[in-house]
């Protein structure tokens, strides 16, 4: 299936999606993903490529790194934010990655939130 590019007014919704599931403890989060569109799978699964394969000088990455070795599926953690996987697959493993998902989550929302306009305070 090829990505749809979103727009910024969608992108600015997912933040507010990534910072729920962030917030959401494990077992509702597995039970609420299977439910996502496939736009915001596409951007849960970009913000992983981004936070584990480029260089976005988040301040924690040495313990985020740390922290993801000890508490993630390696494995699926890269299919996850592979760009050749399909998404069924992807789905899949963002289901079983409990703790990984809010964790890593945790690093790319400050940074997302600088880049578009400081959050949810200002007019739409």
């Amino acid at each position: 299936m090829a990505y749809v590019k979103v727009s910024m007014k969608e992108k600015k919704q997912y933040l507010k999606l990534l910072q729920a599931l962030k917030k959401m403890n494990v077992k509702d989060r597995e039970k609420i993903v299977p439910y996502l569109k496939e736009d915001a799978i596409h951007f849960i699964c970009e913000c992983f490529h981004n936070v584990l394969y480029t260089d976005l000088k988040l301040k924690n990455k040495k313990n985020l790194s740390k922290n993801l070795k000890t508490k993630c599926s390696v494995h699926r953690l890269k299919t996850i934010s592979s760009t050749k996987r399909p998404l069924p697959t992807k789905l899949k493993a963002l289901q079983q990655e409990g703790a990984g998902l809010g964790l890593i989550l945790s690093a790319p929302i400050p940074f997302l939130m600088n880049l578009f306009g400081g959050g949810g305070n200002q007019a739409k």
